[in-house]
């Protein structure tokens, strides 16, 4: 899989019945659990993810990373546990 593939099946998922919001920087994020992404997609995925970094949400704080395509955004707990995986729409 590629970038896009991975930022379309994020979305379509994050978009669906499964997925769920996250409010941090003054934006909403449509996201997918972590667990679920990697299920899926396999560590390929996961790869691609955290190479292609938007940033990192951790208790409702965005820190921006803007990594490779700067494509996903990341929420995690303090302990670097990851939760959730979105796709940063362009305006």
């Amino acid at each position: 899989m590629n970038v896009k593939q991975v930022a379309e099946h994020i979305q379509s998922y994050a978009d669906g019945g499964t997925g769920f919001a996250v409010q941090a920087g003054g934006a909403t994020y449509r996201m997918m659990g972590w667990d679920a992404m990697v299920q899926d997609g396999g560590q390929g995925s996961a790869d691609i993810v955290l190479a292609n970094l938007f940033g990192t949400i951790e208790g409702g704080q965005l820190t921006q990373l803007n990594q490779g395509e700067g494509v996903f955004v990341v929420q995690q707990q303090a302990d670097g546990a990851r939760l959730g995986v979105g796709v940063v729409l362009p305006d």
